[in-house]
């Protein structure tokens, strides 16, 4: 499984996209799934494969597959040798059961996709070839910029981009919002993703040289700044404060000159010259009367 490469397309249907019960990274998750599962009709990559993919634990990868097989986007099937299990498959469900508690489930009724995608149902494909193998149109091109040449975020291969999982017929703020999607799992400090969503929609919108790839090279630059200033995470720009034209800002990307532990200077008090006089007068040493008397007589007159 670990020689095995992923297809450059993958599905993200529409279900599972508006889904609001989903994290943003489950849904990649299962987009992904659909890619592995092109050949053969389900993926068997293990846990241990998803979490080198992207940068998570193995449990996080659990949680996730356990909740796309909860909400029914996935059947989950496990081989076994006696009791142990030497296997599993996973199946991408194309229409999850609706809950429905007055009629049981039918085993039929979470069917998953059938064993080649490349023969999809139409519903599933929406504007996807029959032929899942053609190659993306240049019109679509002009607008999703291809970045398969690009690591994103702890080395995440280009077949995860946002860009392999937009059907042809998305609309134009649909695609917009796949994008940002990416990027905002990249930002660290997410705080105002609304206004932060909002402002890239503009940015997308007002130039055709405003392009995915082009934000993505800012968004790893000022990544980047932060690393190479030591700036925590209190002191970084706020998401919506970024996405509203900071990534422009000239940055100094000078490394930060090492900080060295300095301890306070003691502060200096003022001379107590009525101490030193004292001290001074106690080293003067004392004449016997006799010496006094003796110097009077020599001196005196």
């Amino acid at each position: 499984m670990n020689n095995e490469q992923p297809n450059y397309y993958s599905i993200l249907t529409a279900n599972v996209r508006y889904d609001r019960d989903l994290k943003a990274n489950e849904k990649l998750l299962f987009s992904e799934i659909t890619a592995l599962a092109n050949k053969s009709g389900y993926c068997t990559a293990t846990n241990n494969y998803f979490a080198n993919l992207y940068g998570k634990s193995k449990t996080t990868i659990s949680n996730w597959i356990n909740h796309l097989k909860e909400k029914g986007y996935l059947k989950v099937y496990l081989e076994k040798d006696g009791s142990q299990i030497i296997g599993r498959k996973l199946y991408p469900v194309d229409e999850p059961v609706k809950e429905n508690k007055d009629t049981p489930n039918k085993e039929k009724d979470n069917t998953p996709v059938k064993e080649n995608l490349n023969t999809c149902t139409k519903k599933v494909q929406e504007g996807i070839k029959e032929n899942f193998k053609h190659p993306i149109k240049e019109k679509f091109k002009e607008n999703i910029t291809s970045i398969n040449n690009t690591s994103i975020n702890n080395n995440i291969p280009a077949s995860d981009d946002a860009q392999a999982q937009i059907p042809k017929k998305l609309t134009e703020n649909q695609v917009i919002e796949i994008e940002f999607e990416k990027l905002w799992t990249m930002y660290p400090r997410k705080l105002g993703k609304k206004d932060a969503l909002r402002h890239y929609k503009n940015w997308r919108k007002s130039n055709k040289e405003n392009t995915y790839e082009l934000m993505l090279n800012k968004l790893n630059t000022y990544l980047k700044y932060l690393r190479i200033k030591h700036i925590p995470l209190e002191y970084t720009l706020h998401g919506s404060t970024w996405f509203n034209g900071r990534y422009d800002d000239e940055l100094d990307m000078t490394p930060a000159k090492p900080r060295f532990n300095q301890q306070a200077k003691p502060v200096r008090r003022a001379t107590n010259w009525d101490k030193i006089q004292q001290q001074q007068s106690q080293r003067v040493p004392k004449l016997t009367k006799e010496e006094r008397d003796a110097i009077f007589r020599e001196y005196g007159r």
